[in-house]
């Protein structure tokens, strides 16, 4: 065999590896004998990527589960004040909030509705509860604060004056002062900052309230916590800064912190609400569904590889080993993406099953044609995979490019199904140009 093509199994073998380790689950591997002791596992991979921000970690435990397929939370809220004249109207408006701040999330599965005096929310079990509670019950105040006696403050005592709230007083700089908090890095020290962005009057206010508190601390306290969320000190620099310019401030909090408290800041809750209780919902389709699509799914690669074995000889088995590593690239793809395992996702990926097999079997059949009629394989090969190719790249590529446009442009299901769609067509195209031809070029040339 010519090193390329040596070369091209071993890249198609390592590609098939790689896959499926990302799409396998996780396996326990557990060895207890005499010679040696190993307590491990295959698959359910997490992959930690330090950052300035923040380490980032990919999840490879499992495959997320939308709320059809999988178990969810069901988190109920109340309204704080449950003797408000108004309390039908506030829940309604709290509704409508909690629902917008939930899309700009970036949570695409989710129900929010009302049960009595309370409202509940149901997101998939993968979702990270403490972010959403604590993005819910957060009700988007900010205020400034000053020390009440500026000659008591000294650095040995930060630590003590930013837990006593008693000894700090307002200032009138609000939540209605700001438009903005926008997370940046410091180009020169590449520390993680935080710009705040006043309106026009605001910006006024704390310019004048700085001049009276140089070298000393101010407050920032968000959604009406006991302790602020920052305690920066006022410098002299600030005051030699442009005063139309917006101030910034160091953090040690990571990007999504701040994203999160803009996000409150500029969607307020109308009222404050209260947690009450967390359950699990069972899924509505059952909880074997994953199990038995599974097996539904494995029965149906067995017969349509016996169908191409009866119909192709024994080269029927290397487009089932192409479907197959097709079938891990898919799945592996759809893992490091995170794109939710549901209804949308199966329907999709049986899709995408049918494309593969229909065009393996164009690509078969002609080639089998081809050497009934006598002629060399190389020329057939040449043929269907490149001079014929057009046929094979043109409805792919159209149909890659099209679900790619519309999982740009759509929400909810349909971006699901657009975007799990354009995952299945990169398996498809890596399927016919380079999985089987790689395969049948080194191992089909002397099957008739």
């Amino acid at each position: 065999m010519p090193g390329k093509e040596t070369f091209k199994l071993v890249l198609v073998s390592i590609i098939f590896t790689i896959s499926a380790l990302i799409a396998l689950p996780e396996i326990p591997f557990v060895v207890n004998s005499k010679l040696w002791i190993i307590d491990s596992a295959i698959g359910g991979y997490k992959i930690k990527i330090p950052r300035k921000d923040g380490e980032k970690v990919i999840d490879l435990s499992n495959f997320k589960k939308d709320s059809e397929i999988g178990e969810s939370q069901k988190i109920i809220y109340s309204l704080k004040d449950g003797t408000s004249d108004n309390k039908d109207q506030f829940l309604s408006e709290v509704e409508k909030t909690i629902k917008k701040r939930l899309s700009l999330m970036g949570i695409a599965d989710f129900s929010v509705g009302r049960e009595g005096d309370n409202i509940f929310v149901i997101i998939p079990e993968y979702e990270d509860f403490d972010r959403v509670n604590q993005m819910l019950l957060g009700n988007g105040k900010m205020m400034f604060k000053t020390l009440k006696d500026p000659g008591g403050w000294s650095s040995d005592k930060a630590q003590e004056i930013f837990f006593d709230t008693g000894k700090w007083q307002d200032t009138g700089i609000t939540e209605h002062d700001i438009q903005n908090l926008i997370y940046t890095i410091d180009p020169a020290s590449g520390d993680s900052m935080m710009i705040i962005s006043f309106t026009s009057e605001g910006r006024n206010k704390f310019y004048d309230l700085a001049e009276k508190n140089v070298n000393l601390p101010i407050a920032i306290y968000m959604n009406d916590s006991g302790y602020p969320f920052l305690m920066p000190l006022i410098s002299e620099t600030l005051l030699k800064n442009d005063k139309n310019t917006d101030p910034s401030v160091t953090i040690r909090y990571p990007k999504q912190v701040v994203e999160d408290y803009n996000l409150q800041l500029k969607n307020p809750l109308p009222a404050d609400i209260v947690y009450v209780d967390k359950t699990i919902v069972t899924p509505p389709i059952g909880v074997n569904f994953i199990s038995k699509y599974v097996i539904s799914f494995v029965i149906a690669l067995i017969l349509i590889s016996i169908f191409f074995v009866i119909k192709f000889n024994l080269t029927g088995i290397i487009f089932t080993y192409a479907l197959i590593c097709s079938i891990s690239v898919f799945a592996a793809l759809a893992k490091l993406l995170s794109l939710s395992i549901g209804p949308v996702f199966l329907s999709a990926s049986i899709l995408v099953t049918g494309i593969i097999s229909s065009l393996g079997y164009l690509i078969f059949n002609d080639m089998k044609s081809g050497l009934n009629e006598g002629k060399p394989f190389d020329i057939i090969y040449y043929q269907v995979f490149g001079k014929a190719k057009e046929r094979l790249s043109a409805p792919s590529i159209f149909m890659f490019s099209a679900s790619l446009l519309f999982m740009l442009i759509t929400t909810g299901r349909v971006r699901v199904f657009m975007s799990v769609l354009t995952v299945g067509m990169l398996s498809v195209i890596l399927f016919y140009s380079f999985l089987l031809p790689t395969l049948l070029f080194a191992l089909g040339r002397d099957e008739k």
